[in-house]
This record gives C-alpha cells, structure tokens and sequence, in this order.
C-alpha cells in the first residue's frame, strides 16, 4: 500500500487537554510514524468566510528539503507560506469577549488512507469527540481536526500563515514514507 505524508492542526478551546488526548489515541489508529509537536495555547482567531477559489496548492520544489538525522533522511515541512497571498475578509466575525483559548498542536504522520477516506475519519473522530455545528456557532470547539498536508499536497492554506501553524512547524518531523 501506498503510504502518504500528512500534517494535521489539532485544536480544541473545550475541555482542551481531554480533548487533545483523545483525539491522539484516534488518530494513533488511522496513522502511523508519528511525530507530534508540543502543545501550545492561542488566543481564538476571528471567523472569516471562506476565500474564493482553490482550497489546495503544491509547495514550490525549491522549499522542500531533507534534512539528516540520526535514522536516515527525513522530509522537512515544506515553507510555512502559501505560495499566494490569500485576500482577507473586510469584516470577519469578532471574537467574543472572553472566549476560552485555544490549545493547539501539529502532527506528521504518514496514512496509507486515500484524502476523501482520512477527511472522513477525522470528521468522525471530531463527531465522536462532540463536535456539532450548534456547538460551533456557539463558539465551542471540543476539536477540531485539519489536513494541513497530504503528500505535497497543502490544504487549509489560510491556516499555513495562523501563528500557532507557524510557531508550531519547526518542530515538525515529517516520517521517511519507506517506513509503512
């Protein structure tokens, strides 16, 4: 089987620790090889709709390197930047006062799962873990689960640029794919 690299934003501003355990003991049994970063909290970032056009784009050849460690090469993350600029919303939606913080993590990790059947776990291990959307419009976010890479794939790209993505990427440790 055909193994993919993957990194995947973990989140959650609900029962944060719990949530985050949870969903690692989860996500252990959909991925393998992986490398997690350390646990940091974020202020809550204000909603915005989604912007127009291409939800993917391929990292430029050029910002893709390997960097070697003691078992061999291994992938480095590609440039933390979207290759474009993405336009910012005039009036995203305010954060209320008061919103509880984000505890946010990254994951590398490789998947034999093809992307529409890795989307589908992660939203139900989001489900299982209590996600609704009426809990969402309330501003409660038990977890949340995103395929920030898949192969050289990049998905999400506003959240490429978010602080906690960029703060959180040197640690990124991206698996050989010869290891599944």
């Amino acid at each position: 089987m055909e193994a993919h690299k993957v990194i995947i934003s973990l989140g959650s501003n609900h029962q944060q620790k719990q949530n985050l355990h949870q969903a690692r003991q989860r996500l252990a049994q959909i991925l393998s090889h992986c490398n997690y970063t350390e646990e940091i909290w974020t202020e809550p970032i204000p909603s915005s709709p989604p912007a127009a056009g291409p939800i993917t784009s391929s990292p430029p050849a050029a910002t893709v390197g390997t960097r070697r460690v003691a078992s061999g090469p291994v992938p480095v993350h590609p440039d933390p930047l979207p290759a474009r600029p993405e336009p910012v919303p005039a009036r995203p939606d305010p954060v209320p006062a008061g919103a509880p913080l984000y505890l946010n993590q990254l994951v590398a990790a490789l998947t034999t799962l093809p992307f529409d059947l890795l989307q589908a776990a992660l939203k139900d291990i989001e489900a299982r873990l209590g996600r609704t959307p009426d809990l969402r419009r309330q501003g409660i976010v038990p977890i949340d689960l995103d395929i920030l890479l898949y192969g050289d794939q990049r998905h999400h790209l506003r959240d490429w640029s978010r602080p906690y993505v960029t703060n959180l990427l040197p640690q990124v440790i991206i698996p050989d794919e010869q290891e599944v």
